[in-house]
């Protein structure tokens, strides 16, 4: 499926939250939203979700209108920071529930994973902790079978072995099924090893999305010395570099290369003592404003 956003505007009491915001999501990524504004970024996963209407533009699924289209709705699951459940409900009931709105929801798989950490017969999703709500919350947005889940700081505060698990579910629900899942957060550090692609909101608009593994571009970290004290830009095409630091002995750039030809570009660039090293979303993230 082809997740297509198209000139989304949305504001809320005349503030702008999103201007002219245009992404297609091709390929079922793990997708991270970054930025400082936790409300532009909250906005543009409810827009996706339908919670919020958007004052212009489209959203598409397969080149059909998501708007008022239950067939397509139903393929997106939202997850809130604070996830709500029936008060005075147990896990089970919980489950059966979902299983109204969601057809193909995968009771007995939501059953297998949250039976690692509770007690289903006794355990009131509504009395637990907002991290384990979170978590139980996660759990059913994988078992829901949908092909988008939207993830809004729901990973945020989950630490440990239980997000590692999670983590793990993540993966699994990825790479066998094909689902997408765009994941709003403030700790890209701490999903660092699962993401694939992310994406940058900043002053309502989208400055910046990256695919980390495409297969014809590699993200990378090169630190060299050089004789000659050059610096990347006297190397590098400028447009494939994405920051540097000089370290005085040596310097770092974090570069676009192509996989095959990454170390002997270099080379050819009589460049003897170097080091390349992969680099994760939160590196290039950290860098990418203050190069620009």
């Amino acid at each position: 499926m082809i997740l297509e956003l198209d000139s989304i505007k949305k504001t809320i009491n005349k503030k702008v939250l999103l201007d002219d915001i245009n992404l297609s999501i091709e390929h079922s990524p793990i997708l991270a939203i970054l930025g400082n504004n936790d409300e532009e970024k909250s906005a543009l996963l409810k827009i996706i979700a339908g919670i919020y209407s958007c004052n212009s533009g489209s959203i598409k699924i397969n080149d059909n209108e998501v708007d008022n289209n239950f067939e397509f709705r139903k393929n997106i699951f939202y997850v809130s920071n604070d996830p709500y459940f029936i008060e005075n409900e147990n896990i089970e009931y919980i489950l059966r529930t979902y299983k109204m709105f969601y057809k193909d929801f995968n009771i007995g798989f939501a059953i297998e994973e949250i039976e690692k950490i509770f007690d289903l017969n006794t355990t009131y999703p509504s009395k637990l902790s907002i991290q384990n709500r979170r978590v139980i919350a996660i759990i059913c947005a994988l078992a829901s079978e949908s092909k988008y889940i939207l993830i809004d700081k729901t990973l945020d505060g989950i630490e440990g072995p239980i997000l590692n698990d999670l983590k793990k579910l993540i993966l699994k629900e990825n790479s066998n099924k094909g689902t997408t899942l765009l994941i709003n957060t403030s700790n890209i550090k701490g999903i660092d090893d699962i993401v694939s692609d992310f994406i940058v909101l900043c002053d309502n608009s989208l400055k910046f999305h990256k695919n980390i593994n495409e297969e014809n571009e590699y993200i990378s970290k090169v630190t060299y010395f050089d004789e000659s004290m050059r610096n990347p830009d006297e190397i590098f095409e400028s447009s494939d570099i994405i920051s540097f630091v000089d370290n005085k002995l040596t310097k770092t750039a974090i570069v676009k290369l192509s996989k095959d030809k990454n170390e002997q570009y270099i080379k050819n660039k009589d460049i003897k003592y170097f080091d390349i090293k992969q680099v994760y979303a939160s590196e290039i993230y950290d860098n990418l404003l203050k190069y620009e």
